[in-house]
């Protein structure tokens, strides 16, 4: 092997497949898969390749065939490595990082987010050498993960839509601002067996029973960490739940009391607090309201979307573009009337200097 076997395979439009929409061979490095806005992946995305370190080189193994030797990569002039460090470069450097929700500018500008991008995946996601980053906008995954790493990054959303399901994920990266979403009306499971960290803001959308526990389980490892110390959770219910609240303050906040008595013990294990919901999402899991509580009970508020923050954050850009111009055709304007100014006293003066060498000269004709 000198180099990836594919160094990027982007898509867009629709990709379907029966055994497997993308299929990575043993053989085979992908380096990047890059799912942009529209993008339908119709089947599961499985990877085979699994290189590993023997002591001495990086190899990998046919899994087809019994009867072949593992082959070893050519990697060029490498320093020496132990089990530790091998473990990073393999990570670092011979993982495939599949990207959800990235735009691609003009030939040999680098992806960047994008807001408003929807990615949908039905199927699961299957490979230890499978590294899940979800850029910007909303990603929907229906099926199962069980892969080595899932980053979200700032403002972006994924919905594990399957229900019923159990996933696995060695690391979880969640920047701030992102949400990770279970609301689906079904219980699930997922499993973070490593390391994870959860930016600020971040949050988590669980389904809840109507006594308030949480139907879905995130089982975090014991030295998570989470900026600022408390983990952002918020209940999803089905529009009659929330309906049938409202009508009871007292019982609202009773579920709302046992919803974070209920997540505060799923991670107890890993030291962390809790915050007081501030929202409140439907079954789908686009849309919710605020909740506001007083010593009478809780109220749900306004209707909210799930993408709201990526809209208000694109129209803050437009209002600071905007008040710039405004000031600039201000300023323009300011220049206008002032040069104007100037230059009607200057033809004023030359005016008045005319006259006067007129009257002159008449002055000195008559004498």
């Amino acid at each position: 092997l000198d180099g990836a076997l594919v160094d990027e395979l982007r898509i867009s439009g629709s990709v379907s497949g029966r055994k497997a929409a993308i299929m990575i061979g043993d053989l085979a490095h992908v380096e990047h898969i890059r799912l942009e806005n529209g993008a339908k992946i119709f089947g599961d995305i499985v990877s085979k390749w699994e290189p590993y370190f023997d002591g001495e080189s990086f190899r990998v193994s046919p899994k087809e065939s019994s009867h072949t030797v593992p082959g070893r990569l050519e990697l060029g002039n490498l320093p020496s490595f132990d089990a530790d460090s091998a473990g990073f470069f393999i990570r670092d450097r011979l993982h495939t990082k599949i990207f959800l929700g990235e735009q691609t500018g003009s030939k040999g500008s680098l992806p960047h987010p994008d807001l408003h991008a929807r990615v949908d995946i039905h199927g699961s996601i299957d490979g230890k050498t499978l590294d899940l980053v979800v850029s910007g906008g909303e990603s929907l995954i229906r099926g199962t993960l069980d892969i080595s790493s899932l980053q979200l990054r700032s403002d972006s959303i994924l919905d594990l839509a399957v229900g019923g399901s159990f996933s696995q994920v060695d690391y979880l990266d969640m920047r701030d601002r992102s949400v990770l979403n279970f609301v689906n009306g079904v219980s699930d499971e997922l499993e973070i067996k490593d390391k994870a960290y959860l930016g600020d803001t971040a949050a988590l959308r669980l389904d809840a029973h109507q006594d308030g526990s949480i139907a879905d389980t995130l089982i975090l490892p014991d030295d998570a960490a989470v900026a600022g110390g408390s983990v952002v959770a918020e209940p999803g219910l089905s529009y009659a739940q929330i309906r049938s609240f409202n009508a009871s303050p007292r019982d609202f906040m009773n579920f709302m009391e046992r919803f974070v008595a209920d997540v505060r013990n799923m991670v107890a294990k890993s030291g962390l607090e809790v915050s007081f919901p501030k929202h409140v999402w439907y079954e789908n899991g686009m849309l919710g309201m605020e909740v506001k509580c007083s010593s009478r009970g809780c109220r749900a508020g306004r209707v909210i979307s799930s993408v709201k923050n990526a809209k208000e954050e694109d129209l803050t850009w437009r209002y600071c573009l905007s008040g710039a111009g405004s000031v600039l055709l201000l300023f323009l304007l300011f220049l206008y009337f002032s040069y104007e100014r100037h230059n009607g006293r200057v033809m004023s003066q030359k005016r008045a200097e005319h006259e006067l060498s007129a009257i002159m000269k008449t002055d000195e004709a008559r004498g």
